[in-house]
């Protein structure tokens, strides 16, 4: 504790996540946004690899600098790992948070024994390193303080299979939206079809290329936009991102490549409609919380923890059946009553990831976690 009484918490990044706005991905955008909403009586700083850049302004920011022999053993990532623990280990926090790495939250908790070490959790557990199994999940939380999802559907799995007694140290705390930091929604909304993301199966690129090409021909006037590419910043194409860019070109779709999220956000504002047709079960779906608080009429693949994220603020269609998207988007792009009920659905929906009370649900975690107050009450969202 600083002199004062001030708390102070460790926001630990991935690995491979940068905290500047060139090369932002959904996991440091979620951490610049908690750790610029820092209540009073607390301090943030996020710790993380060098991102190559001016880091995010509004936030307290450590490059870590892992030495040569820290690579062994473990490679890159145990040497990320060893360089947190020694740069924490110096001053230690009053609460460490390592977002995303079940390995890397275990390293931080083993080396500082007497710090409470949240994993925050932003895969289903079933695709995460170290907790895939029953077995690994009860371990897992048998060594750290607790494991903060950012979904009732990504709790859930991670609470399946694990004595109770532990599975009450598994909870849900929802991704929160800045409404501050979201463009006013534009008055003329442009006749725009908009996909965000990583160029990646998973997220269905090629599914939006696919149903836009089938749909744009009986929408004159109408255009479609992909904006992302294979990794966040700049990168060389996957195979499969340069097959949807092929193809993307091939049905007169643009592909505007990576944009930093102020950018992305200013076109969800001017865009009519946003498509988020993921394969993957999304653990909540920032993006398409993002294009509900722009104004935009959504569609959804509905897999995951995208509902939690809409609502009934979203069209659902099947990614892999490109006749149901493509009649989405029609449907959506011809009925304009329909995109203005959607959007106003979509203003009422995001209300629920308010910042003011994201943060008031992760401070009465972290307090309790230091025993002070009334006891935080694990597992389910509110």
């Amino acid at each position: 504790m600083r002199p004062g009484g001030t708390r102070r918490v460790a926001i630990v990044l991935p690995p491979k996540e940068r905290f500047a706005a060139a090369c932002a991905g959904a996991v440091a955008l979620v951490v610049r946004d908690l750790a610029r909403a820092t209540p009073a009586g607390w301090s943030a700083e996020v710790l993380g690899a060098d991102p190559g850049g001016e880091p995010f302004a509004g936030a307290a920011f450590r490059a870590l600098r892992p030495r040569l022999l820290d690579a062994v053993p473990g490679g890159r990532s145990g040497a990320f790992a060893r360089a947190a623990a020694r740069t924490l280990g110096a001053d230690p926090p009053d609460v460490i948070e390592a977002h995303n790495r079940a390995p890397l939250a275990l390293s931080l908790a083993a080396a500082l024994p007497r710090t409470p070490v949240l994993l925050v959790l932003h895969n289903e557990a079933r695709t995460s390193e170290g907790l895939a199994t029953p077995a690994e999940r009860t371990a897992a939380l048998s060594r750290l303080a607790g494991i903060v999802c950012v979904s009732e559907f990504v709790r859930r799995g991670v609470a399946e299979g694990v004595p109770p007694e532990l599975a009450a140290r598994v909870h849900a705390i929802p991704n929160g939206i800045p409404p501050e930091a979201m463009p006013p929604p534009a008055a003329v909304r442009e006749p725009t079809i908009l996909f965000v993301g990583r160029l990646v199966p998973e997220k269905g690129a090629d599914a939006f290329v696919a149903a836009c090409a089938r749909a744009l021909p009986s929408l004159p006037g109408w255009r479609a936009e992909i904006v992302g590419a294979r990794w966040y910043g700049k990168g060389r194409d996957s195979p499969y991102a340069a097959a949807v860019r092929r193809e993307a070109a091939a049905a007169g779709i643009a592909v505007a490549g990576f944009r930093d999220n102020a950018e992305t956000l200013a076109r969800m504002a001017r865009a009519a409609i946003v498509v988020v047709p993921s394969r993957w079960p999304e653990p909540l779906g920032r993006v398409a919380q993002e294009a509900l608080a722009c104004g935009a009429a959504l569609i959804s693949s509905g897999r995951g923890g995208l509902p939690e994220a809409t609502g009934e603020a979203a069209l659902v269609a099947d990614p892999d059946d490109p006749a149901a998207l493509a009649g989405a988007i029609l449907r959506l792009a011809r009925d304009p009553e329909l995109r203005a009920d959607l959007a106003a659905r979509g203003r009422a929906q995001v209300l629920r990831f308010a910042m003011p009370a994201i943060v008031g649900r992760w401070t009465a975690l972290r307090t309790s976690l230091l025993g002070e107050g009334r006891q935080h009450e694990g597992g389910h969202a509110a």
